[in-house]
């Protein structure tokens, strides 16, 4: 958590690249998953590269994630095939998805320009809380939070897809940098998993507030 923490702060986009294809082979399917698998889990053991999107199935042990550049994606397949790839300590099947992903013109550009599926609201109000900003973006339709952290005043926000995020990022929101984008040797290690119950999450006391989500829409 403190590597994702220490990334996410101190790195703004991942790797440089100016060019995104528009058709690759960027899709990778995980199978053999834990029933109780997360996306929060998908995005902790990937590395490599940043992500497009990320589809969990939980009903059939199964999952999807998009890389933003194609040889991101190989680059993790030859990994993840090579050394094993564990998802909750359970060590998943990995394979190419059968269709290539085909980016819209708009989307590829959105990305050129620097858009990630994370967003950073700066200066916080102490009385936002994780449930009341999770709260303002329950509406936004079929974007899941996968992580929100609070840092120095500043509250990350990760989430499962580019697309789902660009609607909604306004001139209060910035983007974020994409932990996935992290070298492969930061793919975390299998370990056995300790059981027991998760610590209960700390909130303060929730005010009322202006949903900041319903702002400044990118294609405007």
């Amino acid at each position: 958590m403190e590597d994702t923490i220490r990334y996410m702060s101190g790195h703004r986009g991942g790797t440089t690249r100016l060019h995104v294809e528009r058709v690759a082979a960027r899709s990778i399917q995980f199978s053999n998953l834990s029933p109780d698998t997360t996306h929060a889990d998908i995005t902790a053991a990937v590395r490599g590269g940043a992500l497009l999107d990320i589809y969990l199935r939980r009903r059939d042990g199964a999952a999807s994630v998009a890389f933003v550049h194609g040889d991101d994606a190989q680059a993790f397949y030859d990994h993840a095939r090579r050394n094993g790839l564990f998802v909750r300590d359970k060590r998943a099947k990995v394979k190419w998805s059968d269709r290539l992903y085909t980016l819209p013109g708009h989307l590829a550009q959105k990305l050129e320009a620097g858009a990630s599926r994370n967003i950073v609201i700066r200066r916080c109000d102490a009385s936002h809380t994780e449930v009341s900003i999770r709260e303002d973006l329950e509406h936004i339709h079929n974007l899941v939070v996968v992580k929100l952290l609070f840092l120095d005043g500043d509250c990350y926000i990760s989430t499962n897809s580019v697309a789902h995020a660009m609607k909604y990022k306004g001139s209060r929101i910035e983007w974020d940098s994409d932990e996935c984008a992290m070298p492969l040797e930061h793919v975390p290690p299998f370990r056995h998993r300790q059981s027991g119950p998760s610590p209960p999450l700390r909130h303060s006391a929730a005010n009322s507030m202006e949903n900041r989500f319903k702002v400044l829409d990118l294609d405007d």
